[in-house]
């Protein structure tokens, strides 16, 4: 599965982890999650790590879940060793926290 999923209801987060490609195959995965996250989420971690390639349709999935739960007031957290994604997720996603993986764990 390209795109794993998991609420933990006890801490109001939802964790997302990205393997392969990170593109236009995801739309529905992304698409139903906006539709299906519950009303009290307060913290989205979004694991890039497995992310094989990334393309501008990928990025563009990413901003749009940036925008929709930056308006809820949820805080986003992204983490990657990518460069390249290190470089273009800022302009993606301006209301995330950005960490390189080998940060987050320390």
């Amino acid at each position: 599965m390209p795109l794993e999923t998991a609420f933990i209801a006890a801490e109001e987060r939802l964790d997302l982890t990205v393997h392969g490609r990170l593109d236009l195959s995801l739309t529905q995965s992304m698409t139903d999650l906006l539709r299906e996250t519950p009303q009290d989420l307060r913290t989205c971690v979004i694991d890039l790590t497995g992310v094989e390639q990334s393309f501008a349709s990928g990025l563009a999935l990413l901003w749009l879940l940036d925008e929709r739960f930056s308006r809820r007031g949820v805080r986003i957290l992204v983490f990657t060793d990518d460069q390249h994604l290190l470089q273009q997720l800022p302009t993606a996603m301006h209301h995330a926290s950005l960490k390189r993986a080998q940060e987050w764990l320390l």
